[in-house]
């Protein structure tokens, strides 16, 4: 189900900072390769209530437990997961992120995505192709390219900046 403005766009928000649009790459039967469209969200497990909200909203998805390696380690907290692979429901999250437009750079990969669900829904006239070629566009998407890096300014120095706080401190005991 499509969540109301206010859910809709928390949502897509959300999805932008710990979303993941994700074409996953099996091997079937007899050594042949398939393709599936998947949805997901992890977030640490004691974050867990904004999925639970979430999936009460949409009604989409499934949350898992996801036990993570050494919990002595920072951030090695165990996870939840909000994920669907299912077709029908990955075609609900079309509808919601087109509805519901996302910001970042997590919309280049949803561009992608989409048409995947939409072909992996249907009759797949050219076979599984396009799901092996968009499989492999979101993987180039991701690939982060120094060389595209905007132009930073310079800052000024830190004693510049200690400098002025003094001159500051100064003039506020001269009034």
């Amino acid at each position: 189900m499509i969540p109301p403005p206010d859910i809709g766009y928390q949502l897509a928000g959300y999805t932008d900072g710990e979303g993941c649009f994700h074409i996953k790459r099996q091997k079937a039967r007899r050594g042949r390769v398939n393709y599936a469209c998947e949805f997901v969200i992890n977030v640490r497990w004691d974050d867990r209530e904004a999925l639970e909200f979430y999936r009460e909203q949409t009604g989409i998805g499934t949350i898992y437990f996801v036990k993570r390696g050494n919990y002595d380690v920072v951030n090695a907290q165990p996870l939840a997961r909000w994920a669907t692979t299912r077709r029908a429901e990955c075609v609900e999250i079309v509808s919601i992120f087109e509805r519901y437009p996302l910001r970042t750079k997590k919309a280049r990969d949803f561009a992608i995505w989409a048409q995947a669900v939409r072909y992996w829904n249907s009759d797949r006239p050219e076979g599984i192709a396009p799901l092996a070629r968009w499989y492999q566009d979101i993987r180039d998407v991701r690939v982060f390219d120094p060389h595209v890096l905007p132009e930073v300014p310079e800052h000024e120095p830190i004693a510049a900046l200690f400098e002025w706080e003094a001159q500051s401190q100064d003039s506020e005991r001269d009034t």
